[in-house]
Parts: structure tokens; sequence; C-alpha cells
């Protein structure tokens, strides 16, 4: 159930990389039943059976079905093979250009950041995100 997982919705700032700012932004409630109705899309990651990663974005607004295709092993690939897979991290935009961006940035951090980021720790992933000396141009 995706009420227990961590899942935001956030507004990114993605244009300057030494300026980005994520703010949490309220759900939008409604729909049939109270059924939530979001436009937009997602980015998430999901934990796989190793304990690896994979992010991914979906221009639908069920995560539970996309992490059911996931297990189903729709989508072949990565998590086909490290089945079954949890979901670990969400957040919704407004933009799948944003989506598809924070994506491929996400991708490209170490793993202690993805940790840092499912856990919410925007400390750690700060200080994670600094070059240290060594590494420093000069």
């Amino acid at each position: 159930m995706l009420a227990s997982r961590r899942t935001r919705r956030l507004q990114c700032s993605l244009d300057d990389p030494s300026r980005r700012s994520l703010t949490a932004a309220p759900q939008d409630e409604g729909g049939v039943g109270g059924a939530r109705s979001i436009s937009g899309c997602w980015f998430y990651i999901l934990r796989c059976t190793d304990g690896s990663y994979y992010t991914g974005t979906s221009r639908s607004d069920d995560l539970e079905t996309r992490l059911s295709q996931h297990n189903a092993g729709l989508f072949g690939g990565y998590t086909a093979k490290r089945l079954p897979v949890t979901l670990a991290y969400s957040v919704h935009f407004d933009r799948i250009t944003d989506a598809i961006a924070y994506e491929r940035q996400v991708k490209g951090w170490s793993r202690a950041k993805k940790e840092a980021l499912i856990r919410g720790d925007f400390e750690s992933l700060q200080r994670l995100s600094k070059r240290s000396p060594s590494t420093q141009s000069s």
C-alpha cells in the first residue's frame, strides 16, 4: 500500500544545479470515492531484491500499478532480473521533463546519496554533495 511508503510531491528548481531546491507541496485530494487525482508524473526509486536501486519515471498517476508491472517483469531489463522490487521513494512532478531531468541527476548519484534521499535526510544529502578538497579542481 502506497500510504505507508515515503511519497512526496515536490516542486523542484532544476535550472541551476548550485541553487537546486526542493520544497514540499500539498497533495491533491479528491476524485471519486476519495481517490487521489493528480496530474503530472512520478519519479521513483525501487529497491531490488539484491539490495540495488533502480530509478525511473512514470506518466501514470498510479504507482501501485507501475510497481506491479515491474514485479511482473513487464519491462524486462534491470528490474526483471532482480525481483521482487519494492517502492523506496517517489516524488511527483507537474512536468515530465522535470521528472526526467531529476531521474538523470539521481542516476548519477552514489548509493549513499540515494539512501539519504530515501531517508529524507537532506543534511546528509547536502554534505554528500560537496566535493572533497582532493577532488576539487584548482
